[in-house]
């Protein structure tokens, strides 16, 4: 998995540095030990070069969002997703949409 881009700059706290794109609400399912709960996530999305993992000097362009939990409950861990896309992201909604088929897929 990357973790540093090309400059050396850490990717995940690069792409929490970019403005939020707005809060997500939703029902998370009961699992494992968890009892369901309601969620507010703020979205974080940027578009950035990567190494293509083949090379030291090629990169590949890909989308960064990072859905993080705000005010989770007391000795819950909050939630937070990190998805690398080749999909461009360039509104709250398309952002939504990436995380509701991921949460669909996860379930």
């Amino acid at each position: 998995m990357v973790s540093t881009l090309p400059d050396k700059a850490r990717l995940w706290a690069t792409v929490l540095e970019t403005p939020a794109l707005g809060e997500l609400s939703f029902v998370l399912e009961r699992r494992r030990r968890q009892k369901q709960r309601a969620v507010r996530q703020r979205l974080h999305v940027s578009r950035v070069a990567v190494p293509d993992g083949r090379s030291r000097t090629k990169t590949v362009q890909v989308t960064c969002l990072v859905a993080r939990e705000i005010d989770a409950p007391p000795g819950v861990k909050p939630v937070e997703w990190r998805l690398l896309s080749n999909r461009s992201i360039e509104s709250f909604e398309e952002a939504a949409q990436l995380i509701d088929w991921y949460r669909r897929l996860s379930r």
